[in-house]
């Protein structure tokens, strides 16, 4: 292991121009692309058992299956989710029903959880068609690409490295496909595709006003991490 020296894109972001917006932002797309690459059968990279932490969690930890590797898209959704089935059979309580924003005080038993999860079974090589091939291509993604995880070089807008990929996880390309999480949009702000202009008196006011404008210029074009986390763990075991 080696130190990876550069300068965080988030320590970065409020300072770059347009155009050096639009050049990180391309590179960026090229790096996603890359994880399109056809990885060898043979050679320094291995496909092994999945490590992200979701899959190692709590009692999930002492089991070894579901983890994968995967032999078909249809295998990659439905053996987790019999893990999942496992799990809860062994280790989940029932959870007061309000928890879920349900209008009721009865607890919601861990066997209606299964049965969905049974019914999701039944129902996964209906949503998996085999003839997409585009959609089902394994595809590895970072998982979690925040401004703090791009480093630049320094005085330069080249990207030098991306880290965190500790919970990088190879799935099917549908299940990998959708925008960064930093490119969120959000509502509050400008929801036109128009480039937002500065005031025509703002060469006149203070630097101070000035800082208040500038910054805004780049947010339609990428915005911060505004998100909401989905839920990961429903049982509490």
């Amino acid at each position: 292991m080696e130190r990876v020296e550069g300068e965080s894109l988030s320590s970065r972001w409020s300072s770059l121009t347009t155009d050096e917006l639009k050049d990180v932002m391309t590179q960026i797309a090229d790096l996603d692309l890359d994880g399109e690459t056809q990885i060898p059968t043979m050679g320094d990279f291995v496909i092994g058992p999945v490590s992200a932490r979701q899959f190692r969690h709590g009692e999930r930890e002492k089991m070894e299956s579901g983890r994968g590797p995967w032999l078909s898209p249809v295998d990659c959704v439905t053996s987790p989710t019999r893990r999942e089935m496992a799990v809860i059979q062994h280790h989940a309580k029932a959870q007061p029903r309000q928890t879920f924003l349900l209008p009721t005080n009865y607890d919601i038993h861990p066997s209606e959880h299964s049965s969905l999860l049974s019914r999701f079974i039944q129902l996964a090589p209906y949503l998996i068609q085999p003839g997409s091939s585009s959609a089902l291509a394994p595809t590895l993604r970072h998982p979690d690409l925040s401004l703090g995880n791009i480093l630049l070089a320094p005085g330069s807008t080249r990207i030098a490295s991306i880290i965190d990929w500790q919970d990088a996880v190879i799935y099917p390309r549908y299940m990998q496909a959708g925008y960064f999480a930093f490119c969120e949009q959000v509502s509050s702000r400008p929801q036109s595709l128009q480039i937002p202009s500065l005031p025509d008196h703002f060469n006149e006011m203070s630097v101070d006003k000035q800082s208040c404008f500038s910054p805004r210029r780049g947010q339609p074009l990428l915005h911060g991490r505004d998100r909401c986390k989905s839920m990961s763990n429903t049982w509490m075991f």
